[in-house]
């Protein structure tokens, strides 16, 4: 999968005649999977093309609300790339860029990659103070030769699924509500972060992870050391990421244990070792609510 950047786009020889969608797919959950399918899946066997963000745009417009990531970047990309996917552009949303308006932002992405299809979910929004829905970039490019599918939301349970309910439902510690939105298991990502270590455990500062994490608890997870990068060639894990599904690209034994999250840390015990990357969640609260 190649990896474009809006900032240095007019620098770069990019694919044409593609088949793209375009969002925050911030969870990458069944929702997004579908649009994504959907476009590599066209009838012009064109190359598809993810056009989506580094950050939520919601950090920027909205910093103090916002509530954290499902997933980090490389989670992101990686998911991405297992999806099939033959190309990514990276927007780093800014408040000059939110200034674009829709029609703006469209012609240009229409002038960079001259799609041959475009499959956008039923709830898009795009340009200054979200001035165009998917029905209007129907109207601006399907005159000129490019189909416009419009997608209809999954629902579960007759509601759309959402990254909004999926941050709720790991918010609440409800994993296995999060899993089956999601589509995957739900892995918080460690590096980077600040570990420390006590007498009796390993404990992470929250405030250093850019990820939401589950209520108040302690919980059965299953811990990986290493992390698969997307930049040291092809993703080997398995498409639907569920189960042990980073074996082959990260440490070859993960550790099952728990965690628990109180007062602001996530903390492990000490004898479960150190230099972990990922903490995958499987399940609900061991026990709840210090």
């Amino acid at each position: 999968m190649k990896i474009y950047e809006w900032e240095h786009i007019d620098f770069v020889t990019v694919p044409q005649g593609v088949s793209l969608t375009i969002g925050v797919f911030d969870a990458l959950h069944v929702g997004h999977r579908e649009l994504i399918h959907r476009t590599g899946e066209n009838p012009f066997g064109a190359e598809s093309l993810v056009i989506t963000f580094r950050d939520n745009p919601l950090k920027v417009l909205q910093p103090g609300a916002y509530p954290g990531n499902v997933l980090t970047m490389n989670q992101k990309l990686e998911r991405i790339a297992a999806l099939g996917v033959g190309s990514v552009l990276l927007i780093d949303f800014s408040l000059d860029f939110s200034k674009l308006t829709g029609t703006e932002f469209i012609a240009r992405v229409n002038a960079l990659f001259r799609p041959r299809m475009m499959v956008l979910g039923k709830d898009f929004r795009c340009g200054y103070r979200n001035d165009t829905d998917a029905d209007h970039v129907r109207s601006l490019l399907e005159p000129q030769g490019v189909r416009v599918d419009i997608v209809a939301p999954v629902l579960d349970n007759g509601f759309p699924v959402s990254s909004t309910r999926i941050r709720a439902a790991i918010q609440a510690g409800d994993l296995h509500a999060a899993r089956k939105l999601l589509g995957s298991d739900f892995f918080v990502e460690l590096g980077g972060a600040a570990v420390e270590a006590d007498h009796q455990a390993y404990v992470v500062q929250i405030s250093t992870l850019s990820q939401v994490l589950p209520a108040a608890g302690i919980y059965d997870v299953t811990m990986y050391r290493g992390l698969p990068s997307l930049y040291q060639g092809a993703p080997s894990f398995k498409s639907d990421l569920r189960g042990d599904a980073f074996a082959g690209t990260v440490h070859p034994a993960p550790t099952r244990t728990q965690v628990s999250i109180e007062h602001g840390v996530l903390r492990w015990p000490r004898e479960t070792g150190g230099g972990y990357t990922l903490v995958r969640f499987d399940g609900h609260a061991v026990r709840s609510q210090y």
